[in-house]
């Protein structure tokens, strides 16, 4: 059992403020809740600092948290469906975020599989030829994988137009993220296969 030799501080914060958004689009006025967490964290070395360690991880925690409350969820406007213009980052940031956790969970894999193709002829007994070009090969599909879902995600999060996505669907998150105060001259939302009368 090893001695300890310092002592961990960690403080973790939340807070929420009602954001209030005019439409750029429809003007129809709305609000919707923001909600953030922060964690702050400080060392005392020795056990020589324990107020100081645990004042500098409430000032990172603090510091954390003052910065993403300036964020924006992406909510668009429960009238028309807009995403307005300050939303945009935050929403390509959220895009396909599922393949960023699976590039997380496919890499440490492919680095398994590169040890043991690495010293594949260095073990006792060592492994075959046939078997090497197996482990090569897995080890090129899993890192590549983890790679192209990790920079392709990225990449197609760039060119990603929340507003271009299917209006109704934008309008049902809008209502169940966000409260009303003031409709806007949205056009109703247009059924599919309807024909004008003349």
């Amino acid at each position: 059992m090893g001695i300890p030799i310092a002592r961990e501080y960690t403080v973790e914060l939340a807070a929420s403020v009602t954001r209030h958004v005019t439409c750029e689009k429809c003007s129809a006025q709305y609000d919707y809740e923001l909600r953030r967490k922060s964690i702050g964290g400080g060392i005392s070395v020795l056990f020589l600092n324990d107020a100081g360690a645990e004042a500098t991880a409430q000032e990172r925690a603090e510091t954390s948290l003052q910065r993403k409350m300036k964020e924006h969820d992406p909510v668009p406007c429960p009238c028309c469906g807009w995403y307005q213009r300050v939303m945009i980052p935050y929403a390509r940031r959220q895009f396909h975020r599922w393949m960023n956790w699976a590039a997380a969970v496919v890499l440490p894999v492919g680095i398994v599989f590169f040890i043991l193709a690495f010293f594949g002829k260095a073990q006792s007994p060592p492994v075959s030829d046939e078997t090497l070009v197996k482990l090569w090969a897995a080890t090129v599909l899993l890192l590549g994988t983890s790679a192209g879902l990790y920079f392709g995600r990225s990449i197609w999060a760039l060119y990603h137009q929340p507003n271009q996505t299917p209006r109704k669907g934008r309008i049902r998150l809008g209502k169940k993220r966000s409260r009303l105060v003031v409709a806007g001259d949205a056009p109703p939302p247009r059924k599919v296969g309807a024909k004008s009368r003349r």
